[in-house]
């Protein structure tokens, strides 16, 4: 009687329950694909006409993900975005990186908005000269100014792998409310100490 069920049930079922089965698996190897590609920094830089070279690419990717696993063991991957054209109001209006290297024309459009995070400290710790650059500081009613982009002229840590040479502003977008977004905020912060330090 029991068996005579179970053989209507597939009978009438089965597709259903191949189609149920096939949705769970997928949704696993999805699920654990995701994971596995789970970017922990990334970083949008602005770029007109030139080209960066793979080689170039993978040299920095190696040495930031040398940095951030002195910190972390778990660090599983960084990711660079060119941003070009209309990619650049679209990649910062619907933020996903986490440091954005912005030219001044990009820099000017959005430093009034509150996306970037205050720099200050920075400036102060490394004696950074920022006299020549009022376009980095927006003033407000509670504040004198606060920094929100550091000037790197020709980033050369990154000329030398193949960049732009470019007056590129470093700056580190505000996190969004999630562990995954937190991380990667940090991240950037490890990754301008770190450029900070070694230029």
């Amino acid at each position: 009687m029991f068996s005579k069920k179970i053989e209507n049930f597939w009978y009438y079922h089965k597709t259903k329950v191949i189609v149920i089965a096939f949705l769970i698996i997928f949704i696993a190897i999805s699920w654990d694909f995701n994971r596995s590609q789970y970017i922990e920094l990334e970083i949008a830089y602005v770029l007109e006409d030139q080209v960066i070279s793979w080689e170039g690419m993978q040299e920095v990717n190696q040495i930031f993900e040398s940095v951030l696993q002195k910190e972390d063991d778990e660090i599983e991957g960084i990711q660079f975005t060119p941003l070009q054209g209309a990619m650049i109001d679209y990649q910062i209006a619907m933020p996903s990186a986490h440091i954005f290297l912005v030219d001044d024309k990009t820099l000017e459009k959005y430093i009034d908005i509150v996306l970037f995070e205050p720099l200050d400290h920075y400036v102060e710790k490394y004696n950074i000269d920022i006299s020549n650059h009022p376009e980095i500081i927006v003033d407000s009613k509670d504040t004198d100014g606060i920094v929100y982009a550091l000037p790197f002229k020709k980033l050369k840590f990154l000329v030398d792998y193949g960049f732009p040479e470019y007056d590129y502003y470093f700056t580190i977008r505000i996190p969004h409310d999630n562990t995954y977004d937190i991380r990667g905020n940090e991240n950037a912060h490890t990754i301008l100490k770190y450029i900070l330090d070694n230029s």
